[in-house]
């Protein structure tokens, strides 16, 4: 996973989608930072992958949403410091 803050990732989102208003994405994807924090993990065992799980309103890892493992070129939120 490529670390990215939850500002700049929410910057590079609504650079390309609409599905949500910046007020909409800060909100889910701090519900997911805190279920992630609480130790919330997918129905498979695997921490929840906070990018995926809050643009599709699930709460889900990255194998499990995606279909493979190959995370390396992917976002994820770093969670020590947001």
């Amino acid at each position: 996973m490529v670390p990215i803050s939850k500002e700049n990732y929410i910057a590079l989102y609504l650079q390309q989608y609409t599905e949500y208003t910046k007020d909409q994405l800060t909100n889910l994807i701090d519900e997911k930072i805190r279920l992630k924090r609480d130790g919330l993990q997918c129905s498979c065992g695997n921490k929840i992958w906070v990018v995926g799980s809050a643009v599709s309103n699930r709460n889900i890892c990255f194998k499990c949403l995606i279909g493979h493992d190959n995370s390396s070129e992917d976002y994820e939120i770093d969670t020590e410091f947001d």
